[in-house]
């Protein structure tokens, strides 16, 4: 995501095409429909089902109240 001034254009990782309307928000990044859909299936439901761990990762943390262990899950570039 690049910030011009105040308004953020979200581009895509592997493109750089910006995206004004639909994209995918995957753990590697925002990626335009058409580079998302070039990817083989197997690597798109891999990077599926890594996000649905972290997911319950971070639920399981949240519950615990470990704040510690949360901030290993801040989104880095």
């Amino acid at each position: 995501m690049e910030n011009t001034g105040n308004k953020k254009i979200i581009v895509c990782v592997k493109c750089g095409k910006e995206l004004n309307n639909g994209f995918y928000n995957s753990p590697n990044g925002i990626f335009c429909p058409e580079c998302w859909e070039n990817k083989p299936k197997e690597e798109r439901e891999q990077l599926y089902n890594d996000a649905i761990e972290n997911i319950a990762a971070i639920v399981e943390l949240k519950k615990k109240n470990d704040r510690e262990h949360l901030q290993s899950f801040v989104i880095r570039k």
